[in-house]
């Protein structure tokens, strides 16, 4: 994106002191991020199935996952998720998953699970986090939410839109401070030594970046260690979406959609709370930083030069 405040960076420059320059120059960039898509190399309009590491569910009566244009920037490419059809009285199960190797979360590792999302004016259920199943994607499992290990899910349930966190296969509400059409930045602390997970969120009612709990509690357990920490190795990011098969009141229209993501990054070298995605001003303002630094640099080495000159220093 263009700013046109990008021309005043010289004038703002040589305002700036020397500290403010250092502060500038040290805000925090993307730490020991590992992108592993933003989507903006697949191809919108067709589903993801088969883009770079991703694999969607493919029944015909189904939707499936497909890269779109996010609705509020056509420049952006999202994953979007539901908005199916009935077929039968059912709607929109998906699952997908992105099977990039970097991913892998080793047995006894802490990393740090980043990833945007958002949901339209007909909210899906729909899970998000991480497995310990290679392949996921079946259509003989009708509950594959048991195969997840560290998920969150947003729930619908009319004015009442709601997160909640698996705590050894037991929901837990995090929040019900989620609103549609709001991008949140998600970051999920997954401890695979000790099974549990913290969910931090920043976006909407969450001005600042929050430690999401439920009560006092702000480690859950993964969905399947409920006896105790499991020795696996965590595979594949994975997404699901519920299914509504009586489509009754009062939710009927449970898992319409659609729902977003985009921005998947991961550190696997532990806990990582700083965000992945440059933010325009961040740009600005290491480039005022540079140019007031190189400008102060230039003062200085003309001052010393000055100093010598008249001290009678001579130089080789």
């Amino acid at each position: 994106m263009r700013h046109s405040h990008l021309s005043t960076s010289i004038g703002i420059a040589r305002t700036l002191s020397p500290v403010f320059v250092v502060l500038l120059l040290a805000t925090p960039g993307n730490g020991a991020f590992t992108k592993i898509d933003d989507l903006e190399s697949l191809v919108p309009g067709q589903p993801v199935n088969g883009q770079g590491d991703w694999h969607s569910e493919l029944v015909n009566q189904f939707e499936p996952a497909g890269v779109s244009l996010d609705p509020a920037d056509a420049s952006n490419n999202v994953l979007r998720i539901g908005q199916g059809n009935y077929s039968g009285g059912r709607l929109g199960h998906r699952e997908t998953t992105n099977t990039n190797s970097n991913l892998v979360i080793p047995n006894g590792a802490v990393a740090t699970l980043f990833f945007r999302t958002k949901y339209g004016a007909q909210q899906m259920d729909f899970s998000v986090g991480m497995t310990d199943v290679a392949n996921p994607i079946s259509d003989t499992i009708f509950n594959s939410f048991s195969q997840f290990e560290s998920q969150i899910g947003f729930s619908f349930t009319p004015g009442a839109d709601g997160l909640d966190i698996s705590d050894a296969g037991t929901a837990r509400e995090l929040t019900t401070q989620i609103s549609k059409d709001t991008w949140y930045n998600v970051w999920m602390v997954i401890d695979n030594l000790s099974d549990t997970t913290q969910v931090y969120m920043q976006g909407g009612a969450f001005a600042t970046q929050t430690l999401l709990t439920a009560g006092a509690q702000d480690k859950f357990r993964f969905r399947n260690s409920g006896i105790g920490p499991q020795s696996n190795d965590l595979l594949t990011f994975f997404i699901a979406t519920g299914r509504n098969t009586s489509n009754q009141p009062p939710r009927p229209t449970e898992h319409v959609g659609p729902a977003f993501v985009d921005d998947l990054y991961i550190d696997r070298s532990g806990v990582n709370l700083t965000n992945p995605i440059p933010e325009p001003s961040t740009g600005v303002l290491a480039a005022v930083g540079l140019s007031a630094l190189a400008l102060l640099s230039r003062r200085g080495r003309r001052a010393a030069r000055n100093a010598e000159a008249k001290a009678g220093v001579r130089f080789n």
